[in-house]
């Protein structure tokens, strides 16, 4: 059986091409069909990759979860200045959870 990431990047890439998919994030078609294929790990950088292009929590791309919410709301209406900046300050504080997250798992992979 796929690791689970590699099975949730197949979900994530849909119709597109494995091309199509790596030109999107700036990898190479290579790399996508080693990780889908289990050979490669996905990188901490690629998880990361996807979640901006691609809008998917990174506890749902590494398995964590089976909720693919983010937890950040993109800006609606950017002519609208205080409600963009009250947007970006929520996205800015889930980037300090995801960081927070990804050092741990940094960590664990450490010992």
């Amino acid at each position: 059986m796929k690791p689970i990431e590699s099975q949730r990047l197949i979900q994530v890439r849909g119709e597109l091409t494995q091309e199509e998919f790596a030109s999107r994030i700036g990898l190479n078609r290579v790399n996508i069909s080693n990780i889908e294929n289990g050979i490669q790990a996905m990188s901490i950088k690629t998880a990361k990759l996807i979640k901006e292009h691609f809008g998917v929590s990174l506890d749902w791309l590494y398995g964590y979860t089976d909720d693919n919410q983010i937890a950040y709301t993109p800006v609606a209406m950017p002519d609208d200045k205080d409600l963009t900046i009250e947007v970006l300050s929520k996205s800015l504080e889930e980037c300090q959870k995801d960081k927070v997250f990804l050092q741990g798992l940094i960590d664990k992979l450490s010992k």
